[in-house]
C-alpha cells in the first residue's frame, strides 16, 4: 500500500573506467517517452577529470522538524506496544539551500567511504532537485531485462560474524526482513513477468 519501487529512467553506470547509459521505460507511450528520454540525453555530460567542491550550503530544512518527530516517535512506540503495528522505518527529510549552483556529484563523492560496503544513488528529478544518499542495499542492478534488488531489515553493530549470526537467528529480525521481501515482491510484480 505505502509501498513502490521506482526505476530510473536513465542510469549512468560505471564498472572502474568505463561509463554506460541504460535507458529504461515502458513499452505504452513509447514515442512520447522516447522524444523525453533524447532530451535528458542532449542535457547528461560525461566529462571525467577532477570532482569538483560541493559548495557549502545556506540553510537545512528537516521535515519533519525534531519536537514534531519525536511526538510521532512516541506515538509509534506507543503503536507497537499494542500490537497495531508490524514495521516502522523512520526517516526524516534534510533540504539544503546552498548559495550557488552545487553539482549533487560532488556531494555524492564526499559520501563514498571505502571501509564500508555501501552503495551510493542519485536520482535528479530535474536541474534543480536531486535525491541522493548512501545505503548498504543495492537499490537494483539491472541485467538487459532483468532486475535484482536486496533488502535487508534488523540493525545490529558491525561487530564481526557474531552480529551476523545473531541477526540471521533473530525471530524479530527476520519477521522485519520478511515484510521487507513481501513489499518489495508486490511492488515488483506489477511491472515484472515474473518475481
Amino acid at each position: 500500500p505505502g509501498v513502490f519501487f521506482m526505476v530510473p529512467r536513465l542510469e549512468i553506470l560505471r564498472n572502474r573506467d568505463k561509463f554506460f547509459a541504460a535507458l529504461n521505460w515502458y513499452a505504452i507511450e513509447e514515442n512520447q517517452q522516447q522524444l523525453e528520454i533524447q532530451a535528458e540525453l542532449s542535457r547528461v555530460s560525461l566529462e571525467t577529470g577532477s570532482t569538483p567542491q560541493p559548495a557549502r550550503y545556506k540553510f537545512r530544512t528537516d521535515a519533519p522538524e525534531e519536537e514534531e518527530f519525536e511526538n510521532i516517535f512516541s506515538k509509534l512506540i506507543e503503536q507497537i506496544r499494542q500490537n497495531s503495528l508490524q514495521k516502522v522505518v523512520l526517516a526524516r527529510q534534510a533540504s539544503f539551500t546552498f548559495e550557488e549552483a552545487v553539482d549533487p556529484f560532488a556531494i555524492l563523492e564526499k559520501l563514498k567511504n571505502p571501509a564500508e560496503k555501501s552503495f551510493l544513488f542519485a536520482m535528479q528529478f530535474d536541474g534543480a532537485k536531486t535525491f541522493l544518499g548512501r545505503t548498504p542495499e543495492l537499490l537494483f542492478r539491472k541485467n538487459q531485462n532483468r532486475v535484482k534488488s536486496e533488502a535487508v531489515a534488523g540493525n545490529r553493530a558491525n561487530r564481526g560474524k557474531s552480529s551476523s549470526s545473531d541477526l540471521l537467528m533473530s525471530e524479530k529480525d527476520g519477521h522485519e526482513h520478511e515484510l521487507v521481501v513481501v513489499a518489495i515482491r508486490e511492488a515488483l510484480a506489477e511491472l515484472a513477468n515474473d518475481v
